[in-house]
């Protein structure tokens, strides 16, 4: 049931007039109450059934979308760095040089058993680092999207030199004046996907595949 305006005013009026609280205020009552009786699990189970279209409409709100978004921050590095410390811990025998790794090393590498254990240790970082090694049909995307920026970018310069007539002829008949200028951009952004059409037969070499698209986003 939705509630109309009316109805809703009825309410705050009646959390104000009569219980002197605000909806904030209850809110956080239910969440705080430890009791386990029957009415405490009707409203847990509402506001989990609930909690997806709640967070869906802070992110959307106009005053609360700040607050949402820092404190989403916040919990986000916080967990990230928990990870990390977890992950720094000798007893989960971590502490090598994956940039010096050779090719006979991964090979002697438990590489399903350590995907399975950093995924259960760091699952944020791990989801993070799945993300970035994304899958060819979001690379795609991605280059159409850069493809797209490089041509704007191009065509609005030819634009404005054309107006300035100042356009200038190379040697070899390519002008000159202003599309380089961000070339240098474009090359760096199309490193992080380069390669991204391989396809490694088998899980060591998807295993270096994805190690050498990695070194290219970290160095």
């Amino acid at each position: 049931m939705v509630l109309t305006t009316p109805q809703l005013n009825d309410v705050l009026n009646t959390l104000r007039d009569d219980f002197d609280t605000s909806p904030g205020e209850v809110f956080l009552s239910f969440l705080r109450n430890t009791a386990n009786d029957e009415h405490q699990r009707g409203v847990s189970a509402s506001i989990i059934e609930y909690t997806p279209e709640i967070l869906t409409a802070m992110e959307s709100h106009q005053s609360l979308s700040r607050v949402f978004f820092d404190k989403a921050n916040e919990s986000v590095i916080r967990r990230c760095t928990n990870e990390v410390a977890e992950l720094s811990l000798k007893v989960h025998d971590y502490h090598f040089n994956a940039k010096t790794m050779t090719e006979e090393q991964i090979r002697a590498y438990q590489v399903g058993e350590e995907v399975e254990k950093t995924s259960q240790l760091a699952p944020v970082l791990w989801q993070f680092l799945m993300s970035l090694l994304s899958s060819d049909e979001d690379i795609s995307i991605r280059r159409i999207e850069l493809a797209r920026r490089r041509h704007e970018k191009r065509s609005g310069s030819r634009r404005k030199t054309e107006q300035s007539g100042d356009i200038e002829m190379s040697d070899d008949g390519g002008e000159e004046g202003g599309e380089g200028d961000g070339d240098d951009d474009d090359d760096d952004e199309d490193r992080y996907f380069e390669d991204s059409n391989d396809k490694p037969d088998d899980g060591i070499d998807q295993a270096m595949g994805r190690r050498q698209k990695l070194m290219k986003i970290v160095i």
